[in-house]
């Protein structure tokens, strides 16, 4: 083996891969922010930090509590009863248990309707069926395992006239269930909205959930009952924590200054915020994000062991990143007088799945990251770097304070926020590559004896989205980062995306999308900052040397 090759294995798969293991299992339920499972994640490095002689650095032992809101729950007055028109039992489901509100439900207004059933409110779903002044009863997701998404089936009942919607379902077919469906918004739907467990279905229409969905016996129909329901909630805000440790620095002079590594541990739990699919299942989220998370924990027990670093090193996993960067944000907002002492931030997100190149981004934030790059040699890795700083992970926070930062990522793939992101799908032996590249890089910039000086310009680091601001659409590309600048070849599509509806496939090279050059991953991001949901844009693409324009209609992003 050469002495590159064994540089690459400093850190082996076999230390890391049953922690890995652990943190995208189904005990840990996907990690969702404010559930069980990111509390079982964070008492996890508690625990390993401990063990490993890192020095706590929250402002609660390890942890860093601050406050977040995800979605919204049940408060005041909520009920909703189904019976037959004549005679008959009464269902009385009970909120919390039997179903919820959904997120963007029209609260306080009372609905006592006829009900009607609409299969997966599909437009062909209401044919011959007049549903004015009706509450409807339909299926999450689709039949083919396209997706609808809960806000356009909405909007199309509310549009028909209906004053209510139910959603039951989906099947999440081999995954734990929990016991009510994701809650899943509505968006700006008029209408009042809940969400049913599959028990509640199977006690009101004497069906299984699943045997429904795959028969034909059971069609769009006027169901012979009466709904009387309404809707209260309110924020779901409390208290989330990231989880912050330290190395001190060795050297008199520099100890004071800091290396902040970070990575995301939060995920989307049973698919509640974020996800591209509609199955309840567990969304494990092995790449993301607990290849990062894992990642920046055998970087701290390294380095741990080492005590070489003359800057102190400042490990942080941060929760909240699914549903705004909150974790980060909170850190950077109320750190404002740390912020002069950090040397750089090192963010990763995304690292298990390294393929032909390993993309870094911020690459222009500070003069001497150029140099850096070219300097880490490690065998089977490839730099794709690039200079934009993309506002949709925890390094954005520091740029924007103008903290000089680096952020690694293996690229995209299909399985991302699906219940298929699990750890059978990851290449540890890449992700040991990548760790070894981030410690080279840890070192590298320990070893500058100056204060590196930011140098990023202001149009780079806006590039590819608002921090601040949510992603406005979603059209489901997912790209190959290792483009030569002739086009980006395209990995493949999401399932059920704009993008997949509108024919492109894996193979594709994008050239063009709403008039925009596309050579690689910027412009891509540069085109979709300008996109608008439900407005067609023209992808010009070439597949076997030809070149073909397909029409894109972007739609909005889950969650």
């Amino acid at each position: 083996m050469s002495l590159i090759a064994a540089v690459a294995f400093l850190i082996s798969p076999q230390s890391f891969a049953n922690d890995l293991k652990t943190i995208s299992s189904p005990a840990f339920a996907g990690r969702m922010s404010l559930q069980p499972g990111a509390e079982k994640t964070a008492k996890f490095l508690e625990t390993q930090l401990k063990n490993a002689g890192l020095t706590p650095a929250g402002t609660r032992g390890y942890r860093y509590p601050f406050e977040m809101t995800v979605n919204s729950r049940p408060a005041g007055v909520n009920f909703l009863k189904i019976s037959p028109n004549v005679g008959g039992k009464v269902f009385d489901l009970q909120v919390g248990k039997d179903y919820l509100p959904s997120v963007g439900s029209l609260d306080k207004t009372p609905v006592k309707a006829e009900m009607a059933f609409v299969g997966y409110g599909r437009e062909m779903d209401y044919k011959g069926l007049d549903v004015k002044g009706k509450a409807l009863l339909m299926f999450r997701g689709m039949p083919d395992g396209t997706r609808d998404s809960n806000p356009v089936k909405a909007e199309r009942a509310a549009s028909k006239g209906a004053v209510s919607v139910i959603f039951i379902g989906p099947d999440g077919k081999g995954a734990e269930i929990t016991p009510i469906t994701r809650r899943g918004g509505i968006g700006q739907a008029k209408i009042v909205a809940a969400s049913m467990n599959r028990s509640s279905f199977k006690a009101l229409v004497g069906k299984e959930f699943s045997n429904a969905r795959e028969t034909d016996n059971y069609q769009s129909k006027d169901l012979k009952m009466i709904l009387n329901m309404q809707t209260e909630s309110e924020p779901n805000k409390k208290m989330a924590e990231n989880i912050i440790a330290v190395i001190p620095g060795t050297d008199p002079k520099l100890k004071d200054e800091i290396i902040v590594l970070g990575s995301h541990y939060d995920h989307l739990g049973y698919g509640e915020v974020g996800a591209l699919d509609d199955t309840d299942g567990i969304h494990f989220g092995a790449d993301d994000n607990a290849s990062g998370t894992i990642a920046n924990l055998a970087l701290a027990r390294y380095f741990a062991k080492t005590r070489t670093n003359r800057r102190t090193l400042m490990f942080q996993w941060y929760c909240g990143e699914e549903v705004g960067l909150l974790g980060s944000t909170a850190w950077v907002q109320a750190e404002k007088s740390t912020l002069p002492k950090i040397q750089a931030m090192i963010n990763m997100d995304m690292v298990g799945r390294l393929r032909e190149s390993l993309t870094t981004y911020c690459v222009n934030s500070a003069a001497e990251f150029p140099g850096l790059l070219d300097s880490i040699k490690v065998e089977g890795v490839k730099f794709n770097p690039v200079n934009s700083s993309p506002g949709n992970s925890d390094h954005a926070g520091f740029i924007n304070s103008g903290v000089p930062s680096l952020f690694f990522f293996t690229g995209e793939h299909s399985e991302y926020h699906t219940e298929k992101d699990t750890f059978a799908t990851l290449n540890l032996d890449g992700m040991a590559r990548v760790i070894e590249v981030v410690r080279q890089a840890v070192i590298g910039i320990d070893k500058i004896d100056n204060r590196l000086a930011f140098t990023a310009k202001r149009e780079s680091i806006t590039q590819g989205g608002d921090p601040n601001r949510p992603r406005r659409v979603r059209v489901g590309f997912v790209p190959d980062e290792t483009s030569d600048g002739n086009g980006l070849p395209l990995r493949g599509v999401s399932p059920g995306s704009p993008a997949e509806r509108a024919g492109a496939k894996a193979g594709d090279i994008l050239i063009s999308l709403d008039g925009v050059a596309i050579r690689n991953v910027q412009d891509l991001q540069t085109a979709l900052v300008k996109a608008k949901v439900g407005v067609k844009i023209i992808a010009v693409i070439l597949r076997g040397g030809k070149q073909i324009t397909l029409e894109v209609t972007p739609e909005a992003p889950p969650g």
